[in-house]
This record gives structure tokens, sequence and C-alpha cells, in this order.
């Protein structure tokens, strides 16, 4: 039971990771076959989220109003999920940080976007889940990080 709140909480940060755009990722030491091999995968992954980002911007149709303040509210988050990432701390207290900031970056961005936003701003995270769930049973079948 602790372990889905686990697996949970670390899709919900890799969705604010994607919708936000993330900088740096930590490594795990591995061989150079692997690092090669992971930081290609990184690159891509990075990519395919910025992909994933624009297309969710031509998908909420925002209005010249919205944009300023959505951009704001995606950097805020960003900047404040970065600093978490790097600051001190047990994995536990950073993931409730982060669920802690998604939630609040969802709040702001449900008064500024209209329902019909919203809802495919919430499609949009669900399908990003769906990707993480695949990611992390994709690494444990080849030995993932952590267990997963």
């Amino acid at each position: 039971m602790k372990l889905n709140l686990l697996v949970r909480s670390a899709l919900i940060l890799m969705i604010i990771i994607t919708i936000s755009s993330c900088g740096s990722s930590q490594s795990v030491p591995v061989s150079d076959n692997q690092n090669q091999s992971n930081s290609s995968d990184q690159k891509n992954r990075r990519e395919d989220r910025k992909e994933a980002r624009q297309q969710l911007l031509v998908d909420l149709n925002l209005r010249d109003d919205q944009i300023e303040e959505v951009q704001k509210i995606m950097q805020d988050s960003q900047e404040r999920l970065q600093s978490v990432r790097n600051g001190s701390g047990d994995r536990r207290t950073k993931i409730q940080e982060m669920r802690t900031i998604s939630n609040e970056t969802d709040s702001e961005l449900r008064i500024i976007l209209d329902e019909e936003q919203y809802q495919v701003y919430e499609s949009f995270k669900e399908k990003q889940r769906k990707q993480m769930r695949d990611q992390m049973q994709n690494r444990s079948g080849r030995g993932g990080r952590r267990g997963f």
C-alpha cells in the first residue's frame, strides 16, 4: 500500500516535471555504455516532454490574456520543483513537497483556465501518468533504479 502511494507520488512528480521545463537530472553511477544510452534516453525524453508541452499549449487554445499567466505559473512551478530536487532532505519529504507544488499549480491553473481547457489539462496529465507507468515498468524489466 505504501509502495502504491510512493509510485503514484512518483508519477505525479514526473507529470509536473513533464509539464514544466525540466533542466537537469541526477545520474546514478553506471558503465560508459549505459551512461551513453541513459544520456541518449534522457535527451529523447526531454525532447518528447518539450513536444508534449508545446502540443498541450496548442490543445489548450489559450486566449491572449491567459498565455502570460500560464507561462508565469509554469515557470514558478518549475523553479520551485528544481529547488526541491536540488535541496537536501529524504526522498519521502521531497515527494511530499513536490506533490504540494503540483496541487498548488493545479489550483492556480483551475482559476485561469476555463472548464474545457482544464479538462484538456487533466487529460494531458493522465496521459503523462500512463507514460510514466510504462517507463517505470520498462525500467524494472531491465534492472532499473531503486527497484522500479
